[in-house]
This record gives structure tokens, sequence and C-alpha cells, in this order.
């Protein structure tokens, strides 16, 4: 049942990867501020915000 459970989570963590690309426009889950994917590392990704940049989990950010 754990093994189930590791897989899912693998296969949920891989469509998400999947779906963002570099360019793409980003919101953080806390925040109003909007950025652009500028670089994907494993489960983060760094995001433009015009004068700074975050490193962020995939998990904390929506496309809009």
């Amino acid at each position: 049942e754990q093994e189930i459970i590791q897989q899912k989570k693998k296969e949920e963590t891989q469509k998400k990867i999947e779906g963002l690309k570099t360019g793409d426009r980003v919101k953080l889950k806390d925040s109003n501020s909007i950025g652009t994917i500028e670089r994907i590392e494993n489960q983060s990704v760094t995001i433009n915000y015009g004068q700074f940049t975050a490193k962020v989990s995939i998990f904390d950010i929506n496309k809009v």
C-alpha cells in the first residue's frame, strides 16, 4: 500500500513537471505576483519577477 502511494506521488510530480516549461507565466500560491519561469530543476523552478528572481517548489505555483 505504501508503494502504491509513493508511485502515485511520483506520477503526480511528473505530470506537474511536464505541464511546465521555460517561459510559462506562473503565479505563486501565497502571492499575487506573476512571473516567468526561467529554469526548471528537479522539483523546483526559478521565476523572474522583473527585478528579482525566486527559486520555489513546483507545488507552490500555478500556471496563469
